[in-house]
């Protein structure tokens, strides 16, 4: 039988599954539905998974996975630990599995960044997510308990204020915006009033408001200054998010890597440097340029290895 690894970054939107041997070479790789354990319930993600690993291991008639490691967002206390260890391995169960390991997304995205300490990673797609450890073992996130409780500064958030700018716009309280013209072509609608019903009827998933990002993103350098604003806000948030971090664990005046992840916050990478460098934190970016399933594998690797699960959860 050969042995291989199976590693898996589950976000809300999407889904990264990566095969490898025990050395790290890269067998196969596609793309899945969202199996974050916040953003879907927790049977579509099994689905989801379900139908991912099966493409995944098509052909693999004679292997063994010694261990599956999935980054999951929204992994974030050990209730949600122990319900997703259940349904996630149940259907992985259906294959020949030795390990199974859940780690919180934010985790992966950092090791795929830097394995050196004090670190930072910051995450924002669809959500927002901030993590940092140092070389004593302390660890403090922020954020990352979805878009009520958090989420400031995401795509989300992002796509929620134009749609509100739109309304505003509409209805005469601000200046008129390009946004108004987008979001009402987005929902192909004339009206706020029609706005309303497709918001409101069924409501609005939070991955449709989040897609308007990229818009918020093209107005605001085409000159727009109401989604000027907005950028400047989502910034001002993610500034806040990973100050909060460093302060928490006292790097303030060290050195540290700050790992970025997430399509709303690198498609804004030169934006977010500007305003990293207006604060004092001694903070350099780390852009990995490969996606975070690959800090997925690495953490499967150290585990194979005999690296404490506990150096990578950090359940609240």
């Amino acid at each position: 039988m050969t042995p291989r690894i199976i590693a898996i970054d589950g976000g809300g939107s999407k889904t990264d599954y990566l095969l490898a041997d025990l050395e790290g070479h890269v067998v196969r790789t596609l793309t899945g539905g969202p199996t974050s354990v916040s953003a879907n319930n927790l049977g579509q993600a099994g689905y989801n998974l379900r139908e991912g690993i099966h493409q995944l291991l098509e052909n693999e008639t004679e292997t063994t996975v010694k261990i599956a490691t999935i980054a999951v967002a929204g992994l974030d206390t050990r209730k949600d630990m122990t319900s997703a260890e259940k349904v996630f391995g149940e259907v992985l169960s259906d294959w020949s599995l030795e390990r199974l390991t859940l780690v919180n997304d934010s985790v992966a995205a950092l090791v795929n960044g830097t394995t050196r300490r004090p670190a930072l990673v910051l995450i924002a797609g669809t959500g927002t997510n901030c993590f940092g450890w140092t070389t004593t073992g302390r660890t403090h996130r922020v954020s990352g308990l979805d878009y009520l409780l958090s989420d400031e500064g995401s795509g989300y958030d992002a796509g929620r204020l134009a749609i509100k700018a739109a309304v505003r716009s509409f209805d005469g309280r601000s200046p008129q915006t390009s946004l108004q013209r987008v979001v009402f072509e987005h929902f192909e609608v004339e009206t706020a009033g029609q706005l309303k019903d497709e918001i409101y009827s069924p409501q609005i998933t939070k991955d449709e408001v989040a897609a308007l990002a990229q818009s918020v993103i093209q107005q605001a350098r085409g000159g727009d200054r109401t989604a000027q604003q907005i950028l400047e806000y989502c910034l001002g948030q993610l500034i806040v998010n990973v100050q909060t971090v460093a302060r928490k664990l006292q790097i303030e005046s060290q050195e540290f890597g700050l790992v970025i992840a997430g399509n709303f916050l690198l498609a804004l990478e030169p934006q977010f440097r500007h305003f990293l460098e207006q604060t004092h934190l001694h903070a350099y970016v780390i852009n990995p340029g490969t996606q975070p399933v690959y800090g997925s594998l690495t953490i499967a690797q150290k585990l194979l290895a005999g690296a404490p699960i506990d150096d990578y959860q950090i359940l609240a």
